[in-house]
């Protein structure tokens, strides 16, 4: 798996939880980083729901909190795990 840690995000309206539904693309070296794992820690203490998305075959991901669109204001951590497609699991 590669880790990557930088991710854009666009504000896209608010959810009826009070999340905000957000959008973000993850390219790498300038192509799109399709099947990554886009993971959003607040840093608020106040705030312990980690929220969560994938990207399609853009980049593009819209993240999740629980089972719900968006995510809550604030300041998050971004964590990206992209799993190298040339390699197979088993394979070693």
């Amino acid at each position: 798996c590669i880790a990557l840690g930088l991710a854009a995000f666009a504000g896209c309206g608010s959810g009826g939880s009070g999340l905000v539904k957000v959008k973000g693309k993850v390219m790498v070296d300038g192509s799109p980083a399709q099947g990554a794992v886009v993971l959003l820690h607040p840093e608020s203490p106040a705030n312990s729901n980690v929220a969560s998305g994938v990207t399609d075959a853009s980049g593009i991901f819209s993240p999740m909190t629980g089972v719900d669109e968006g995510i809550a204001e604030g300041t998050y951590r971004v964590t990206i795990v992209w799993p190298d497609p040339k390699v197979n699991a088993g394979e070693g």
